[in-house]
């Protein structure tokens, strides 16, 4: 499956139970502060996808985001997940935070 979303894009959580907060294996991959468990992101934050990888087993791709009001919680995210606000190549649109 090809992304939706790139690397560095701002986001929006628009369904927070699309998290996957326990998959030890991408935790380690995609280098996780928490290799065991992630919190998922409550609704309406915003994000900054980190990086992007598949399911192994349903091939979903999905997104390792970060919180941008909290830099310590992190959490895999499914597609469904997530709404673009801006892409980060569009600085006209991004706000000071």
């Amino acid at each position: 499956m090809m992304p939706k979303y790139k690397i560095g894009n701002i986001a929006l959580v628009i369904d927070s139970g699309k998290t996957y907060p326990r998959y030890a294996q991408k935790f380690e991959l995609l280098d996780f502060k928490n290799k065991i468990y992630n919190e998922s992101i409550d609704n309406n934050t915003k994000v900054i996808i980190k990086n992007i990888t598949t399911h192994d087993i349903s091939n979903k791709v999905l997104y390792h985001i970060e919180s941008l009001s909290s830099r310590s919680n992190e959490t895999l995210i499914g597609e469904r997940g997530l709404k673009l606000l801006y892409n980060t190549l569009d600085y006209t649109k991004l706000e000071i935070l």
